[in-house]
Formats: C-alpha cells, sequence, structure tokens
C-alpha cells in the first residue's frame, strides 16, 4: 500500500478543494509530456484525492514508481518512489 496525505503550511487553505482530483502512479521512468494537456503513457494505477487530503494506492507491486497529482492550476511529479 502507498498513502500520501496532502498538507498546507497557509492555515487559511482548504484541503478539502482537491477533493477528488486525480492522481496517477507511473511504473518509473514515467510518463512522457509531449506539450499541452498531453501525457504518453498508462499508469499502472489511478485513485483521487478523498475528503481528507488522503491519497490511498492498494496492491502497489514491488518497484520504482513516478506519482501524478492533477491539481487544478498544475500536475506535482514526485520521482523515486521506491517500495522494496
Amino acid at each position: 500500500m502507498l498513502l500520501g496525505i496532502l498538507t498546507s503550511r497557509n492555515a487559511s487553505e482548504n484541503i478539502e478543494a482537491f477533493e477528488g482530483m486525480v492522481v496517477d502512479l507511473y511504473a518509473a521512468p514515467g510518463p512522457l509530456w509531449m506539450g499541452g494537456d498531453t501525457w504518453v503513457g498508462k499508469p499502472l494505477l489511478s485513485t483521487r484525492i478523498d475528503d481528507l487530503g488522503h491519497i490511498v494506492f492498494s496492491d502497489v507491486p514491488e518497484g520504482e514508481f513516478v506519482l501524478v497529482l492533477y491539481l487544478p492550476a498544475f500536475e506535482v511529479i514526485v520521482e523515486g518512489l521506491t517500495i522494496p
């Protein structure tokens, strides 16, 4: 299992605003960005951010991964996630 928790340093930001946003997990080296809104590559797993800001992937195999959070104004890319 891979669990992520979103938080903010800014107390005025409401983490619930991210509820329902898509989060994809790709096998490394991850997706290729083709420009604009175009990504090439299929995610290994996909989930959505819950109302508490949690990201949960179940049944994650061993390996190295790239996590992509699709937020309203930009994507957050986390590389080098390793599940031993």
